[in-house]
């Protein structure tokens, strides 16, 4: 169970590979709740999740990919998507605790939110209210879970 000084975590590669989300949600988190946002590289995900025991973690089902060719590479090689990553966790006895909410633009997200096993989803785009209305059931105003 993470405690009251545990961080959230983004997955870098997943869900905030451009700056600007990320910037955004740093600062809604710092000035708001004074809690830390830590960003973690998608290869290191599961081991920090399990080193530090986040609040909440904060992960895109697609990769950011700049165009078509990187995308098919991507599906090729196998690699996982914010889904296959959250199914681990949430299958995993020592991290299935971990709040996860899931962050993309994709019409279906509830579905593919409620298919991985996340805690919860928020549609890309969003504003800073639905930021926090959407991380309300695991912070509140008083920064306490």
């Amino acid at each position: 169970m993470a405690d009251n000084s545990s961080p959230v975590l983004a997955v870098a590669d997943l869900a905030y590979s451009g700056g600007d989300i990320a910037d955004l949600l740093k600062l809604i988190l710092h000035n708001k709740f004074q809690i830390d946002l830590q960003i973690v590289p998608l290869a290191e995900v599961t081991t920090v999740v399990k080193q530090v025991r986040p609040r909440l973690l904060l992960i895109g089902h697609h990769p950011r990919l700049e165009d078509d060719a990187m995308r098919e590479r991507w599906q090729a090689a196998g690699s996982p998507t914010g889904g296959d990553i959250v199914r681990a966790l949430k299958s995993d006895p020592t991290t299935k605790y971990v709040p996860i909410l899931l962050l993309e633009a994709l019409a279906d997200i509830e579905k593919v939110a409620q298919a991985c096993g996340a805690d919860g989803y928020l549609s890309v785009p969003f504003s800073p209210q639905e930021f926090l209305d959407a991380i309300q059931p695991w912070i509140t105003i008083d920064g306490q879970p």
